[in-house]
């Protein structure tokens, strides 16, 4: 039995452990070459392994790590075991591989490929980056969806129901799929306003990175410009905000997507300064902390925001707010796509998911060989998804009782900051409708 110093000792083991994966994935992002050389999960085997999530899982009930202590070493367990796998997906996806004549010289990797197909702002060079990567992408999309395929195997020999049980922050029989089509069921006409008919599934995409939203941005993205934001109020007031992660500019979404980062570092944040223990404190798949990015990432979908924190002029601030909704509608339906394929534990099925829905969410054929690489396979999927629609209905709460400049309101600040960090947060049916039904119609509203 795991007694009160060892509980101590397993903490900080956790801690070391997931530290060290988020640090690989970083590296991956900056050198792949040294990362590939790499291993995070050497000497992590007291968390990670079969035996010490049974251990965990015989903890008396009354422990209060025991279920953050259980779910953390499952996913460090199945993200041990599958790492391998993990790496191979990344290489194939970053390696610089592949020839592209009409592209010019030099070679590309499928991860360019798709940055060049989604984010060129002209639309024939779109269109030939699209062109080359059914061909090109074959194993990098084999090797993501084998990933996928592992995980389930690996969570199910770890002795779990399914992957969802851990990857999905929800509860009462709501399932991913079953959410995932709900959102694309009840977005489908703002999909027809927003996207229209595209030429391409790569057109459709680049209208969501709000190329067009080009006011009130600093020279340069990064901390300084979110401290200017929040760092003078209350709200963040003694809370430690890592945004490292941050990365420059390439369209409106980008400052988006900081804002999101903000607040899921805020709600780290929050929860470690009364959490003192790492399992209690941050949670693997957390719905709190993709809601918080949510809620943040979605301000500048106000034209109020707009107005009060960017200086735009009334006229700008709803075009630029229309710009960032449609945005937002677009992300949306990819995440429901994503959250589909993570949900097909069959390659095969897995295809096919990313065709169908895909080709739904965007409006224009998305071939089955971009599975898992345009959108890319991600594992949290789930929990953003759950996090967008917990977010939405949140706003509409904030926006009810302390009008539509909330995010410069002291109280709306202090509810904020209330908010237990450590109480694990899920979704049910009832409240996904909700959330659901206020997304559509505040995006609805922003595009009147």
């Amino acid at each position: 039995m795991i007694n009160g110093p060892d509980l101590l000792q397993l903490d900080a083991r956790i801690e070391a452990a997931v530290r060290a994966w988020n640090a690989w994935r970083r590296l991956v992002r900056n050198d792949l070459h040294a990362a590939l050389e790499q291993d995070p999960f050497v000497g992590t085997r007291p968390v990670s392994t079969r035996a010490s999530y049974q251990s965990a899982l015989g903890l008396p009930e009354e422990v209060p790590q025991r279920e953050a202590l259980s779910r953390w070493i499952a996913t460090l367990t199945i993200e041990r075991v599958t790492f391998e796998d993990a790496r191979d997906t990344e290489q194939a996806r970053r390696s610089p591989d592949h020839s592209v004549r009409s592209l010019g010289a030099q070679p590309w990797s499928i991860r360019d490929l798709v940055l060049e197909a989604a984010l060129h702002p002209d639309g024939a060079r779109r269109a030939l980056a699209a062109d080359a990567l059914p061909e090109a992408a074959d194993d990098a999309s084999s090797n993501a969806l084998f990933w996928s395929g592992r995980r389930h195997d690996a969570a199910r020999q770890l002795g779990l129901d399914s992957l969802e049980q851990l990857e999905a922050p929800l509860r009462g029989g709501l399932e991913p799929r079953s959410l995932a089509d709900s959102v694309l069921q009840a977005t489908d006409s703002l999909a027809d306003e927003v996207i229209g008919r595209p030429r391409g599934w790569q057109d459709a995409v680049a209208l969501g990175v709000a190329r067009d939203a080009v006011e009130g941005w600093p020279a340069q993205l990064g901390l300084r410009w979110l401290q200017d934001l929040f760092g003078g109020t209350e709200l963040t007031q003694g809370i430690p905000i890592d945004l490292s992660s941050v990365e420059p500019a390439i369209a409106g979404a980008s400052f988006a997507r900081a804002l999101a980062l903000f607040g899921e570092s805020y709600a780290r944040g929050a929860a470690r300064t009364v959490g003192k223990s790492f399992s209690l404190a941050v949670r693997p798949f957390d719905l709190l902390e993709s809601s918080f990015g949510a809620l943040f990432g979605g301000l500048l979908t106000s034209a109020a925001f707009g107005r009060r924190r960017l200086g735009l002029g009334q006229v700008t601030a709803r075009a630029q707010s229309r710009s960032f909704v449609r945005s937002q509608v677009i992300a949306l339906r990819l995440t429901a796509v994503q959250t589909e394929v993570a949900s097909c534990a069959d390659s095969n099925d897995a295809r096919m998911a990313h065709e169908v829905y895909g080709t739904r969410a965007l409006r224009a054929t998305l071939p089955a060989e971009l599975a898992a690489i345009a959108p890319r396979y991600r594992p949290t999927a789930a929990s953003r998804l759950a996090g967008a629609l917990h977010a939405a209905a949140w706003r509409d709460r904030l926006v009810g009782e302390h009008d539509e400049d909330w995010f410069d309101n002291p109280r709306a600040h202090e509810e904020l900051r209330q908010i237990d960090p450590l109480r694990r947060v899920t979704l049910d049916a009832d409240e996904a409708t909700a959330g659901i039904a206020s997304f559509v119609r505040q995006a609805s509203e922003a595009l009147s």
